[in-house]
């Protein structure tokens, strides 16, 4: 297995540690989701699973792994099967006092949601959010600032379909109970869906967002438009919701929501259908206590594609990062698009593109160091035979590129990633690659 590490003339170069690959038994082992202890000193990743035998194991299964950030090291492995059905994980966070873990997914049989001790990855409980019949394909999570509660957000069918509601829930973290629920109904045979979900600092707004129309039919008349719902965290009591339609009417799909540190402001980033439904990327502002839309800012022009992936706000609260992936109209010649706004006004303050090794790239996820002075995205770079993942770490003040990191994998096989986190002076990628989870750390210094 190779870990590459590409020199450019920086001030800042990563050391790329011994990447972990898990392999559950068969070909097909998909991380999804990742995240990092508060002290920094475990990475947590969930993912879905085949079991030991293609042929004989008719399901998937939930994996998740801790792993010591110092040397890569497994300190616990569950496997999670809610039933003899496939098992599609989709996320996993945990809890600011780094006591528990959860992780939740889709089955044909409802979301459900599993709470493990973060230390030695025991079940502390499991909870299905909804009885049989059809969910969609994706449950998300956050949770509390002070640990108590855990959010969850999904899309389930209303009556026999095709209609679906939004349906958002919080528990007790330590028992599992209900604290409580609400829904959102999309309009009659219509269909709404989470993408992403946040609470503010003070543990007062939860915020949810994803897109209402209809989904995953294209042209249709009834193209997708952002929407974002806001509760009061502590009740469940329904505070606002907003749909953005952009300009040109076409399908705007909601990736990503935050809420900035001092609680005033929600800010939703997704794609937006430009002219002749070439899509632009598009940034919002919304205020948080009573959702009245502060601003918004639309990004690319014809003839490039540019679509959102992903979204983050630095620690202080006054800069939003978001990545995008740009093309052609013929899905070629792709590459990241990193943009930088200012918080107060969505003022511009700068823009990166990083065009990988000439060939095809594509965009996954963004985050920021916790001393806010660095901004990392990564996602999947092609070289013509396979692809790779493609780390880039940017100044958040000027947006200097000042590393570049590659993980190849073994000979032969492709790397896709999924998921990026950090701790002080640390990234942690994870994917997919050759039939197994490829989580890989690099060290910042």
């Amino acid at each position: 297995m190779k870990n590459k590490v590409r020199k450019v003339p920086d001030r800042r170069q990563p050391r790329g540690l011994q990447a972990q690959r898990y392999v559950g038994g068969t070909d097909f082992q998909y991380a999804k989701s990742l995240a990092v202890s508060p002290d920094g000193g475990t990475v947590y990743v969930t993912g879905i699973s085949a079991g030991p035998n293609q042929e004989g194991d008719p399901y998937d299964v939930f994996a998740t792994i801790a792993y010591d950030t110092a040397n890569g090291e497994v300190r616990w492995i569950d496997r999670y099967a809610f039933a003899d059905i496939d098992n599609w994980a989709s996320k996993i966070v945990v809890t600011p006092n780094g006591e528990m873990v959860f992780a939740t997914g889709a089955t044909s049989d409802g979301y459900p949601i599993v709470a493990y001790d973060a230390t030695n990855g025991d079940r502390q409980w499991v909870k299905s959010v909804m009885p049989a019949g059809y969910v969609g394909f994706v449950g998300t999570l956050t949770v509390s600032p002070d640990s108590r509660l855990v959010y969850f957000a999904g899309e389930v069918q209303v009556g026999d379909g095709p209609g679906t509601k939004l349906v958002t829930r919080a528990y007790d973290t330590a028992t599992g109970a209900k604290a409580w629920g609400s829904k959102l109904d999309a309009p009659a045979g219509l269909q709404v869906t989470p993408s992403a979900m946040a609470v503010d600092q003070h543990g007062e707004h939860l915020v949810v967002t994803g897109s209402v129309g209809t989904l995953n039919q294209y042209p249709s008349d009834n193209p997708p438009d952002f929407v974002t719902v806001a509760y009061d965290a502590y009740s469940g009591a329904h505070l606002w919701t907003r749909t953005y339609d952009g300009p040109a009417n076409g399908a705007d799909e909601a990736r990503a929501v935050a809420v900035t540190p001092n609680g005033l402001h929600v800010i939703v980033a997704g794609s937006s259908g430009g002219a002749n439904g070439i899509p632009r990327a598009a940034v919002l502002s919304y205020a948080a206590a009573t959702g009245t839309e502060e601003w918004v800012r639309r990004g690319g022009s014809p003839p490039v594609r540019r679509s959102l992936v992903d979204m983050t706000v630095n620690p202080a609260g006054t800069t939003i990062f978001v990545i995008s992936t740009e093309s052609d109209l013929n899905w070629n010649e792709g590459a990241y698009t990193t943009v930088a706004y200012s918080v107060t006004d969505g003022a511009r303050r700068w823009g990166k593109v990083f065009a990988g090794k000439g060939s095809y790239t594509e965009a996954k996820a963004i985050a920021a160091s916790p001393d806010g002075l660095y901004v990392y995205v990564t996602g999947s770079a092609n070289d013509g035979s396979r692809d790779t993942y493609a780390t880039v770490a940017y100044l958040a003040s000027t947006g200097q590129r000042v590393a570049t990191a590659w993980y190849e994998g073994p000979e032969g096989v492709y790397a896709l990633p999924e998921a990026i986190g950090v701790s002080p002076g640390m990234v942690f990628v994870t994917g997919r690659g050759g039939g197994a989870y490829a989580t890989v750390a690099y060290e910042m210094g």
